[in-house]
């Protein structure tokens, strides 16, 4: 059964196109933008109109994309953090649905941490016991024995905290020790198996240091390169991967180690399968109920 998939994040809109048989998952055609649909919303409460209209230029173009290789298959849309906790949620599903005929489905805080699940450990051979870590733009999920999902990504830790490098080292500790108490109160704490990182942080931080393994004295050098520099000079360290995430990326990679250190994690591996590659599983096995009236 072949289908796309669209994940709209705070950040970024990824398209998956993919057959699921068999229980496998083979992938036909991926795509990214970065129109950053939360430009501001956690300041603000609701989305921007010309990043909703910036998004809905992006599922356009994947639509017409999608429709001339590989005919009318079924486009599944969802988004997470930045619709999910946005006033103005309802407008922008509307929106969107106007201008390209495309439904959302916005997740739950535990439905994209279990779907995120799925998708990573589908694209990556580590034995249980497992965590998956999606760090995203508006949010963080944990999926293991406990699940939870916290607002605070990498877009928002950024705007919130003023986490846009060049940042003060003092500064930026108070913001690693903050996120660090966020996390024990949800019930995170010393974890003996395996971290599997899924999302912009973990993968762009893998293609930057070369691995699928983020060793903590890897990211802490990292940290402490970034802290001094700028978005411009982070972004041409690497601008194929870094570029459109050279302001943000210092926060996803702060709310990691925040990760390592609650957890007592030495390394974190990384996936890169994530929502889109878990919702063709959900839809495989559901169907047409997943195009369901979207959540509100």
């Amino acid at each position: 059964m072949t289908a796309a998939a669209v994940d709209i994040g705070t950040n970024t809109v990824l398209l998956l196109v993919g057959t699921v048989r068999n229980g496998r998952l083979q992938v036909h055609h991926e795509e990214q933008r970065i129109p950053r649909l939360g430009k501001g919303a956690d300041a603000t409460g609701w989305l921007a109109p010309d990043r909703m209209e910036a998004v809905c230029a992006v599922l356009a173009e994947y639509r017409d994309l999608v429709y001339a290789r590989f005919g009318e298959i079924p486009i599944l849309v969802t988004a997470t953090a930045a619709v999910r906790d946005a006033s103005n949620r309802i407008e922008f599903l509307w929106m969107v649905e106007s201008a390209t005929g495309l439904r959302i489905r916005i997740l739950s805080g535990e439905e994209e941490a279990r779907i995120t699940r799925r998708g990573a450990l589908s694209r990556i051979d580590v034995a249980e016991p497992v965590a998956v870590l999606d760090i995203g733009g508006g949010s963080t999920e944990w999926a293991a024995d406990i699940r939870f999902s916290l607002p605070l990504g990498s877009v928002r830790v950024a705007e919130r905290f003023g986490l846009v490098p060049p940042v003060a080292r003092a500064d930026w500790q108070d913001v690693r020790d903050g996120i660090g108490r966020r996390l024990r109160e949800a019930g995170l704490g010393t974890y003996t198996g395996t971290v599997v990182g899924v999302a912009g942080t973990a993968t762009v931080l893998g293609r930057v240091l070369g691995t699928d393994r983020l060793r903590k004295d890897a990211l802490e050098a990292l940290a402490d390169r970034w802290i001094g520099s700028d978005p411009e000079r982070i972004t041409a360290e690497l601008p194929e991967v870094l570029a459109g995430r050279g302001d943000v990326i210092l926060a996803g990679l702060t709310i990691l180690l925040a990760v390592c250190d609650t957890t007592g994690v030495g390394e974190c591996r990384v996936s890169d399968g994530g929502i889109r590659h878990g919702w063709l599983f959900e839809w495989a096995e559901n169907g047409e109920g997943l195009l369901g009236a979207p959540r509100v």
